[in-house]
């Protein structure tokens, strides 16, 4: 046992930010998981639900869905296709997700 142990359950805004952290972290695990699970070759049906888009307007985030993943798996191009911002939106992604991991796993109180 820790000695830093009896000092968690006094403090319950360290307990608070762990809990986050952890609850981050796993929401974006399922975010990867989910975009690996999608099939590569039902990537160009899914129809643009943008209002924007249907409007002939202009929208930064029409197509991050569907380059996320054609990213997960590992189609560099097409994901490009669908949006020239996704490899920025991935590696934010993959920066949240490393942060979140490690404020999990090394809370600071």
């Amino acid at each position: 046992m820790s000695m830093a142990t009896p000092w968690l359950d006094k403090n319950p805004s360290f307990n608070a930010r762990r809990r986050h952290a952890v609850w981050t972290w796993a929401a974006l695990s399922a975010v990867f998981v989910v975009s690996g699970l999608v099939p590569a070759q039902q990537l160009a049906r899914v129809p643009q639900l943008c209002l924007l888009h249907a409007l002939g307007w202009p929208c930064l985030g029409c197509g991050l869905s569907r380059g996320f993943c054609a990213l997960s798996h590992g189609q560099w191009q097409n994901a490009l296709d669908f949006n020239p911002l996704t490899p920025f939106v991935y590696a934010l992604f993959i920066g949240l997700w490393a942060h979140a991991a490690y404020r999990a796993l090394h809370p600071k109180p």
